[in-house]
């Protein structure tokens, strides 16, 4: 369901739509959307279409239904892929999230036809080298743009000020806590073997740079052998 975004008039659903009589609605006459509504045992769309026939508000063709949707106070119903092409085209129309009936899109051919293993093996290969998601991206993609008339800006690196001092404050906490719990062994150690906590301090720092220089040496090597 395609409408003009200018009406501040809840319509959100089928339901609702049908409930109203402020905003007129309807679809392409003799359509597949015309034709779900008319042949539907549903009670809400079987009131739509009562009123599209009430009304004569069906149009002769999508673009017509998109037309009178940019005018304000018509929602045009119609099929989902064309109605997300209208809203990427045209910035003053929204279309509502319910969908019904789904369908998919096929190719038809001959019984036996052999183009049908080519076409279905052509079809696979657009899928998954994204073919299809760049033609989509391509051709739906929203092309409106915020209120001013100005395209959405590169991230600036002074937005990002807060974002580093976070990290850096993190990282220098973290090294504060690692400081004071070799601070804490080192003491416990030097109980022990009766020396001062500098001394001992001093020697494990010693060691563990020791002990990183000697593997990155050692992954180096490795590496280089490889």
């Amino acid at each position: 369901m395609l409408r003009s975004d200018t009406k501040h008039v809840s319509v959100m659903n089928f339901d609702e739509l049908a409930r109203q009589d402020v905003i007129d609605y309807g679809t392409v006459e003799g359509g597949t959307t015309f034709n779900f509504f008319k042949n539907s045992n549903n009670p809400t769309y079987r009131r739509i279409f009562q009123h599209m026939e009430r009304k004569k508000s069906c149009v002769p063709s999508v673009e017509e239904g998109n037309r009178r949707a940019q005018e304000g106070n018509y929602a045009f119903i119609g099929e989902a892929a064309s109605l997300d092409l209208a809203v990427a085209r045209y910035c003053n129309l929204i279309r509502s999230s319910e969908l019904i009936a789904m369908r998919g899109y096929c190719i038809a051919a001959p019984l036996g036809s052999p183009m049908m293993k080519n076409i279905t093996v052509a079809i696979l290969q657009l899928s998954e080298s994204g073919e299809l998601a760049y033609l989509q991206s391509k051709w739906w993609a929203n092309s409106c743009m915020p209120d001013g008339g100005q395209a959405p800006q590169a991230l600036q690196a002074h937005l990002l000020r807060g974002l580093f001092m976070l990290l850096a404050l993190g990282c220098g906490l973290g090294l504060l806590i690692a400081l004071l719990e070799l601070a804490s062994k080192a003491r416990d150690q030097a109980k022990d073997q009766k020396k001062s906590c500098c001394s001992v301090l001093s020697a494990e720092l010693s060691q563990r740079f020791r002990s990183g220089r000697a593997n990155a040496g050692t992954e180096t090597s490795e590496k280089s052998k490889a």
